[in-house]
């Protein structure tokens, strides 16, 4: 029961934080390929 709880609580966080990392890997990505272009 414990561990499912707080399983269950750090979910939201678990997403939030890959919502970071996706946005700023688009980012990293949109940046590359503007050098690549140059």
């Amino acid at each position: 029961m414990d561990s499912k709880s707080t399983y269950a609580g750090s979910i939201p966080t678990s997403a939030s934080t890959i919502n970071k990392l996706r946005r700023s890997m688009i980012y990293g990505a949109f940046l590359f390929a503007v050098r690549c272009k140059i």
